[in-house]
C-alpha cells in the first residue's frame, strides 16, 4: 500500500472471525457427502484406489480451507489519518 505524503497508518482492523468460522464449517460439511460416497463405493474398488480417493477428497478439502483462511487473513481495513483503505 502506498501512502500519500503526510499520511500515517493509525489502526488495522480485521473482520470478525465468526463469518470465517461459518464458512469453514460450510466447507467441512460440504465435504461430508464426498466421504460418504467414497465409503459407499469402497466395496467395489481396491484398497489402494479407495485410499487414493480419500486422499484426493482430503486434498481438495485442505486446499479449500487454506484458500478460505488466506482470504480471511488478507482482508482487512486500514485506517489512516486521511482515509480508510479496504
Amino acid at each position: 500500500m502506498h501512502l500519500k505524503p503526510n499520511e500515517q497508518t493509525e489502526k488495522l482492523y480485521r473482520h470478525h472471525p465468526f463469518p470465517y468460522l461459518i464458512g469453514f464449517s460450510e466447507i467441512v460439511l460440504g465435504s461430508v457427502p464426498f466421504y460418504f460416497l467414497a465409503f459407499l463405493f469402497r466395496s467395489g474398488m481396491t484398497e489402494s484406489a479407495f485410499f487414493i480417493m480419500i486422499f484426493i477428497i482430503t486434498l481438495f478439502l485442505v486446499i479449500a480451507v487454506i484458500y478460505h483462511a488466506a482470504i480471511y487473513w488478507l482482508d482487512h481495513l486500514i485506517l489512516t489519518n486521511m482515509r480508510v483503505v479496504h
